[in-house]
Formats: structure tokens, sequence, C-alpha cells
């Protein structure tokens, strides 16, 4: 979406995914992802950051922070209008959010890391486990500094054993 395009939504659900109207629900979704593919390198490792954090790479809070940000840049959110519930708490890195962005910033961030890790998934069984590269243009123009080194880690024995775990 440009800077200027606006979609206001109406209504939340409780667990703070957009639900209407419809329309603007499924752009708030799809620019989700479309702000994680283009922001976060495929190089990235972890969305979240692990226990043991030596040598992995993941995703830091300042970065989810504007990631939220960039995304709330073409959306209107409904005010709040209910009390506040039990574990409804300030957001400690971003504490200027009120109730109803806290709610949605946690859902988004979740939305994200689901679809960046399937987006990683995606060129892992698409191009490196068939041993091709990607064209770089398109919707692939902007992971093409990165490729080199995604490719491998993602056919290094860490990465494989990590996949074994994991499964």
């Amino acid at each position: 979406m440009e800077d200027h395009e606006r979609c206001t939504i109406t209504e939340i659900a409780e667990d703070g995914e957009p639900i209407a109207p419809k329309a603007h629900a499924r752009k708030f979704v799809s620019q989700c992802g479309v702000l994680v593919r283009d922001t976060i390198p495929i190089t990235t490792q972890e969305w979240k950051k692990p226990a043991n954090a030596e040598g992995v790479t993941y995703v830091d809070t300042r970065s989810k922070i504007m990631l939220f940000r960039k995304l709330l840049v073409n959306f209107t959110l409904p005010e709040p209008t209910e009390a506040k519930r039990e574990n409804d708490r300030p957001d400690p890195e971003d504490p200027e959010l009120n109730i109803v962005q806290r709610r949605v910033k946690k859902w988004a961030l979740k939305k994200m890391a689901t679809q960046f890790n399937s987006y990683k998934k995606k060129l892992d069984n698409l191009f490196v486990k068939e041993k091709k590269t990607p064209d770089f243009n398109g919707p692939y123009e902007k992971i093409k500094d990165h490729w080199e080194e995604f490719v491998k880690y993602k056919t290094s024995e860490r990465s494989k054993k990590r996949s074994a775990t994991n499964k």
C-alpha cells in the first residue's frame, strides 16, 4: 500500500485480530506479510530471541516496533471503548500505545512471525531444495543481496539439525 492510502478498521476481535470491515481486515493481513518480507532479511534465522541466542540471528524488539508503526501508517484502529481487563498491561517497549493498539500489535506480530517463517519455508522448498535460484524480479527482487547467505545457511548441517529437531 502507498503511504497515502488509509483503511479504517471498525472492529477487532478479543485477541486483537481486525475483523471488520472484511476487505480492510484482509488488507491488514496482507500488509503484515508485505512489510515483513520487505523489511526483515531472509537471512534472519528466528523471529523470537532464542534462549541461547549465541550465533543465531533474530528480529529484535526495535524492528518489531518499527514494523507495527509502519503498519499503522495505512490503518486507523477503533478507539478504546471497553474497560481494562486484568491482563491488559502497558507495553514496556512501546508505552504510548492504547489498549486496542496493544492487542492489535500482539496479534499482528504473531501473524508477521507466521508469514515470515512461511515465506522462508516456501523459498527453501521452491528454490534451495530444488537447487534453483529465483530470477530476482518482482516479488524476489529484494532478496537478491541475501540469497547466497540464505542458501548457505539452509544447506548447512546446523540448519538441517535444527529442522529435524523442530519437526
